[in-house]
C-alpha cells in the first residue's frame, strides 16, 4: 500500500504521528479497490495495539504478554517433542531475538537423530537469554 502502512490478513495499520493526511490516502485506496470497512471493527489513534500475537507499543513491535507467559511456563523439555514445542513458540518471535539461531543452537542439536538426550541445560548453558531477549 503506502510506506506508512502495513497490512496483515484483513488488518491495516497506519504508522504516523499526524495521521490525518495518511488516513485520507488509505481510505481513498480502499474506495478505489471497492473495499468496505466495518465501522465497529475500526480503531483509531491507538498508542498500543495487539495484532496477531504481537503488541505494537510506543513505535516498537513486542511479543504479546500471553505468548511470553506461555513460553515462561513451559519449563525444561523432557522429550524431543517438548524441545520442538519450545523452539516453535520461541521461533514465532525469532525476528525479535538477536542471534536467534545461535541462541537456540543447542536445543536444535537435541533434535538430531542419535543425539544423546543427556545433553541438558548445563550443556546448553541454560541462562534464559531467549526469554530475556523477548522482554527487551
Amino acid at each position: 500500500m503506502e510506506e506508512f502502512t502495513a497490512s496483515l490478513l484483513d488488518d491495516v495499520v497506519i504508522f504516523s504521528d499526524s495521521w490525518e493526511d495518511q488516513i485520507a490516502i488509505v481510505l481513498q485506496r480502499f474506495r478505489e479497490a471497492c473495499l468496505t470497512l466495518n465501522k465497529e471493527k475500526c480503531q483509531f489513534c491507538l498508542e498500543t495495539m495487539k495484532i496477531v500475537d504481537y503488541t505494537l507499543k510506543h513505535k516498537k513491535l513486542l511479543p504479546s504478554d500471553d505468548k511470553i507467559e506461555a513460553i515462561s511456563k513451559l519449563g525444561p523439555a523432557k522429550t524431543k517433542k517438548g524441545v520442538k514445542g519450545i523452539l516453535g513458540l520461541a521461533g514465532y518471535y525469532r525476528n525479535l531475538i538477536p542471534n536467534f539461531a545461535e541462541t537456540t543452537y543447542c536445543l536444535t542439536e537435541l533434535l538430531k537423530k542419535n543425539q544423546q538426550s543427556s545433553l541438558g541445560a548445563k550443556a546448553c548453558g541454560s541462562s534464559g537469554n531467549s526469554e530475556a531477549e523477548l522482554y527487551q
